[in-house]
Order: structure tokens, then C-alpha cells, then sequence
């Protein structure tokens, strides 16, 4: 279990007995169902974070509690879940992880914290979250192009099951970013009166930058539909070239084919068969008309 000491000097103890001021506290999962074996209040407000697919927060009449589903930075799109509970002068995060001790250490470094309360705590951090998203968004948008100029280039090969994945991944960041701004927006409700005036502007300053990602999502999301249909336009340019390949052939040689079931037919009196140059006329009269068919379409274009 640790504690820290937010609205002092951010520092990090093993207890804060005696201390009023606003605080964070980590506990693990295990400190936690032993909490809830003695004390009914957590038992009931026990965020189930283990199996939490999303980002949300409930109003309670003592405090706010709910759950973080952060998605990793990477094309592994992994989940780090922890739950939180939050009351006037406390939040206590429920974290098996590193991942709010790693933010907490971001924030006590680069954040101006002198007098910070747990309002503006909770935005710091949730502000930490979403700190480096935009540039991650804009490597995925790289990707994209990256996509979009092999497909320009005839480079179909490999594409659907990369295509596949990318768009899965954008679509989990876009419900990400919802449910981001759903918990930005029940802070702003400040239904149990925890927060001042200040802290609900930032909350809302929150919620517009979540928005704006969001944003970024369905831009994602329209563009790979549009490299999506250009790939699709590619398969079927070179379904429509062999088709073409294939009339012409068949085109060319439809005479020779008609020759030759003609003159395979058993018929008694043919008396072509008698003359002694009729197969090499044959084979001429052939390759002639084959010829002229085949100048004929190239003339008109058709291959």
C-alpha cells in the first residue's frame, strides 16, 4: 500500500496517520478483498477491474467509484484495467500494474503540484493517460499511407490481414475515447459536490481534448475505408485485365477451333482430305486468320 501526499509535497509514504490534507493511495487487488472482508463499504463499491473492458465512472452517495480500461501504445493494442474510489479528500486506486505509479511519478515530475487537491489530481492524471495519444495516432496515420502507396503502386499482396488488424485497432481506440468522455463528462456533473468550479472547467478541457482524439479516430477510420475501396478497385482492374486476356484468346482462336471440328468430323466424301497440300493449307489458312483477328482487335483496342 502506498500513499501520497498531494496537496503537501507529493511524496510518496508507507502511512499517512495524522495527515488531513488530500491524498492518492495504491493498493493491490489483494489489500483490497481484505478490505472488503472487514469493511462492507468497499465489499460493495469493489471495482471489478480484473475483467473491465471499459473506461466508466458511477455516482455513489459517499463517494465515485469505477473502472479504467487503458489501451496500450502499440500494435499489440493490450489492456492495463484498474478501478478506482474517490471521496472529498481521497482516491484510492485498486492497481496490479505500474501504470498509475507510473503516472503519479510523470506528474510529481512534470506537473506544478504545490497545494494540488484531488480534483485537480484527477485531472492531471487522467490528462497523463492521454498524454502521447496524438502522437500515437499520428504513427497509425503513417501506417495508413504507408498502406495507401503500396496499393497505388499494385502492392496488393499481403494487405487484408494488416488492413483487418489496423481497423480493428482503430475501432477500439474510437470506443475508448467515448467512454473517456463519458467519465469526463460525469465529473463535470460533480454530482456529490466533491470538486470546485475550477476543477469541473478542466474536467470539461478534458472531455474536448478526449472529443478531438476521437476525432482523429473517425478520420482514421474514413481514410483506411478509403484505401479499403482503392485496394478493392486494384483486384478488380486485374480481374477485369485477365477476363479481357482471356475473351481475346478465346476470341483469336474460335476459327481454328471451328476448323478443326469441322474437319474432325467422320464424314465419307471431304474433299479437302484428298488433295496433297491440305494439311499445310490447312495449318496457314489457320495461322492467317488468327493473325488478322488478333490485328484486328489490337486495332480496335480491345487488349
Amino acid at each position: 500500500m502506498d500513499f501520497y501526499k498531494i496537496e503537501q509535497d507529493f511524496s510518496k509514504h508507507d502511512n499517512i496517520d495524522g495527515y488531513s490534507g488530500d491524498s492518492v493511495i495504491i493498493i493491490t487487488p489483494e489489500e483490497f478483498r481484505e478490505m472488503t472482508k472487514t469493511q462492507a463499504f468497499y465489499k460493495s463499491l469493489a471495482p471489478h477491474y480484473q475483467n473491465a473492458q471499459c473506461c466508466r465512472a458511477v455516482v455513489h452517495k459517499n463517494c465515485l467509484s469505477g473502472t479504467f480500461s487503458v489501451l496500450s501504445k502499440d500494435k499489440k493494442v493490450e489492456r492495463k484495467t484498474f478501478g478506482f474510489i474517490l471521496d472529498a479528500k481521497h482516491i484510492m486506486f485498486v492497481d496490479n500494474s505500474t501504470i498509475v505509479s507510473s503516472c503519479i511519478k510523470k506528474i510529481s515530475k512534470d506537473k506544478f503540484h504545490s497545494g494540488m487537491k484531488v480534483g485537480r489530481f484527477l485531472y492531471e492524471f487522467l490528462e497523463t493517460l492521454i498524454g502521447n495519444d496524438l502522437r500515437y495516432l499520428e504513427e497509425m496515420s503513417d501506417r495508413l499511407i504507408k498502406m495507401e502507396s503500396g496499393v497505388s503502386r499494385g502492392q496488393t499482396d499481403n494487405f487484408t490481414i494488416p488492413m483487418a488488424a489496423f481497423r480493428r485497432e482503430v475501432l477500439m481506440f474510437y470506443r475508448y475515447y467515448t467512454q473517456l468522455i463519458d467519465v469526463g463528462t460525469e465529473l463535470q456533473e460533480n454530482e456529490n459536490g466533491y470538486f470546485s468550479d475550477g476543477d469541473i472547467k478542466l474536467f470539461r478541457k478534458f472531455t474536448v481534448r478526449a472529443t478531438q482524439l476521437q476525432d482523429e479516430t473517425k478520420y482514421l477510420r474514413e481514410y483506411s475505408n478509403q484505401i479499403r475501396d482503392a485496394f478493392r478497385n486494384q483486384i478488380e482492374m486485374k480481374q477485369n485485365r485477365n477476363m479481357n486476356l482471356l475473351t481475346v484468346v478465346t476470341t483469336v482462336f474460335t476459327p481454328a477451333m471451328i476448323f478443326t471440328a469441322w474437319y474432325g468430323m467422320n464424314f465419307e466424301f471431304i474433299p479437302e482430305l484428298e488433295h496433297p497440300y491440305a494439311y499445310p493449307i490447312f495449318i496457314i489458312a489457320n495461322i492467317l486468320i488468327i493473325f488478322w483477328i488478333a490485328f484486328y482487335l489490337k486495332r480496335k483496342k480491345f487488349w
